[in-house]
Parts: structure tokens; C-alpha cells; sequence
């Protein structure tokens, strides 16, 4: 209720040296208020940051860092008790938007040290695979079952075996989540980040961590973005392969989420012509991905190859799409 916020860091991380304390962005209040609604485990998703103009870019960044750690950690509060695959894609598009944020902030904020996110791999492993088990059973394979079965009854068959075994397989992997989210040390990791963060907002913080002149907001975040529209441009040139197609899919992302979150400062159309374009970018190349992806898992379920070999024609077929389509 009162009092300088670090000793309630170190208390909170005292308790999580042995219990698993996850830290969130809503307080007692607002989560009293979900919990009336039924909206507790709801998924949360990204929320616009206010930003100024002329404001210092390491507390800008600080800002943003805070509300993108908060989505993640929030859905991973609400993956506690949830079953709805959606709260899985938002914990993990937090994060992404976290270290592409971290990344694209990176030479802007004080040279101190940043908490390592190696405790943290076990949970975003389980995390990606279980959001891999929800996106072939609710968008990748059920768009192909007219294609795939084509009123065989054989086929059906097969394609409810498939099904099933990899629903059981994510009822295993979200438990795996779920346990990974009891361990210690990744409470302490989160909130140690979160401490870093709000070491970010302390009025000392606010100059450049080199000495030089300040840099208003409006301006980093014009070169900044340009220089990864351009870095995006020059990589599309070469879309043929998977090996470019992944580095595409990664830039994209960056830019998408770097212009969203610095859209306030940014001029108009031109961030809604680069998240537009970026985001088309995303899903076209997301689609191939997942149907490989998808052949994948299916192989893994030890089922009728029939179906593993007519993913890959899928994502063959795509691949000579893209190879093909002009840029």
C-alpha cells in the first residue's frame, strides 16, 4: 500500500525461490470484477500503449515492454484453468511481441544487465508444440477433410483416428504446460523481468544510455521502422525456399509488431500500409508452415501415411505458389 516498490520485489521474489508466483497485470479489483463477468481465463490480447512524442525512448520502451510482458504472463495466469486454444496463441503472441520489442529496443536502453530467459525454455517449448496440436485440429486439417476424404468411408475413418490421436496428444502437452508453470524459477525469471522493466520507467532512466543528445520518440521510431520495412523488402526478393520463407516470416513479424507498437507516433497511412502488408505476409507463409507442421504431427501419431503424404502435396503445392507468384 506504500513504500519504494523494490522491497516488494524482493519479497515477492523470496516466496518464489519455492512457490510458483507469476506476476500479473491486473489487480485485485479487475480480477474480482472478471471473476463476477466469468471472464477470468479469458484470453487477454494486445493492448494499445499511449505514448508522446517527445517522450525519452528507454521509457517509452519500458512502457511497451510492461504492457507486452503483461499479456504474456496473463494468458499463462489464465492457461492455469483454461482449455480455449486461443489463450495459448495470445500467451505466445505476448511473448513474441516482447522480444521483438527487446530486440528492436535493444540499443536504445541502459547497459544493464537483462534477465536470462533460459528457465523459461522448457514452458515456451510445450507452449509452441501445444499451439502446433490446436492450429492442425481447429484451422489446418479441418479446411482439408472434404479434400482428403472426398466420401471414401475408409478415409474418414483415418481421418478420425488422426483426429483423436493428436487430441489426446494436446490434452498431454497442456498438461505439460501446466506443469512447467509450477516451477519456480520461472515466477522468478517473470518477475525479475518485470523488475528490470520498471527500473526502465525510474526518472533516472529517462536519458541515453551513450550520453548523447536525446532522441525524441517521433524520430527513433520513423528510422527505426524504415530500416526494418527496408530489411523486409530486401528479403523478399528470394521467397522460393523454406530457408528464406522462415527469415521472411520472422522479419514480418518484427516489422508488424514493432509499427503496431509505435504506431501512435508514426505518420497514419503509412503504418497501416506496412501492418497491413506485413500481416498478409505473415499468413501466407504461416499457411504453408502449418500445413508442413501439420504433416508432421500426424506422422508422429504413427497413422495412415496416405494423409501425412497428402499434406506434403499441400505444402509442395504452396511452395511452388510462392516460388512462382510475382514480387
Amino acid at each position: 500500500m506504500a513504500g519504494h516498490p523494490v522491497a516488494l520485489f524482493e519479497l515477492a521474489q523470496k516466496i518464489a525461490r519455492t512457490l510458483a508466483v507469476l506476476p500479473t497485470p491486473l489487480s485485485l479489483t479487475e480480477r474480482g470484477a472478471a471473476l463476477s463477468r466469468g471472464t477470468l481465463d479469458a484470453p487477454v490480447k494486445a493492448k494499445p500503449t499511449p505514448l508522446k512524442n517527445n517522450a525519452p525512448v528507454p521509457v517509452a520502451a519500458g512502457y511497451m515492454l510492461r504492457e507486452m510482458l503483461g499479456q504474456f504472463t496473463a494468458n499463462l495466469q489464465a492457461l492455469r484453468t483454461s482449455e480455449d486454444p486461443e489463450v495459448v496463441h495470445q500467451a505466445r503472441v505476448g511473448w513474441r511481441r516482447f522480444k521483438s520489442a527487446q530486440r528492436l529496443f535493444r540499443s536504445t536502453l541502459p547497459v544493464e544487465p537483462q534477465p536470462s530467459w533460459e528457465p523459461l525454455e522448457p514452458l515456451l517449448g510445450f507452449l509452441g508444440t501445444l499451439r502446433d496440436l490446436d492450429v492442425a485440429l481447429t484451422e489446418t486439417l479441418p479446411q482439408w477433410y472434404d479434400a482428403y476424404t472426398a466420401g471414401d468411408i475408409r478415409r474418414q475413418e483415418t481421418w478420425e483416428t488422426v483426429t483423436q490421436a493428436l487430441r489426446q496428444t494436446a490434452h498431454l502437452q497442456r498438461k505439460s504446460v501446466r506443469y512447467a508453470l509450477e516451477a519456480p524459477e520461472v515466477g522468478v525469471v517473470l518477475l525479475g523481468a518485470l523488475r528490470w522493466i520498471e527500473g526502465l520507467l525510474d526518472t533516472r532512466a529517462t536519458g541515453e544510455p551513450s550520453g548523447n543528445k536525446p532522441v525524441t520518440l517521433r524520430r527513433w521510431a520513423r528510422h527505426r521502422t524504415d530500416r526494418l520495412h527496408k530489411q523486409l523488402q530486401a528479403a523478399t526478393k528470394d521467397i522460393g525456399h523454406m530457408e528464406s520463407q522462415h527469415r521472411i516470416r520472422i522479419m514480418a513479424k518484427r516489422l508488424r509488431y514493432g509499427t503496431e507498437a509505435l504506431q501512435a507516433v508514426l505518420p497514419k497511412r503509412r503504418a497501416q500500409r506496412w501492418i497491413q502488408k506485413s500481416t498478409r505476409l505473415q499468413t501466407v507463409l504461416g499457411f504453408t508452415r502449418d500445413t508442413i507442421r501439420a504433416g508432421e504431427l500426424v506422422a508422429e501419431a504413427n497413422t495412415d501415411p496416405r494423409l501425412v503424404e497428402f499434406l506434403r502435396g499441400v505444402a509442395a503445392g504452396d511452395q511452388l505458389r510462392l516460388s512462382s507468384t510475382p514480387r
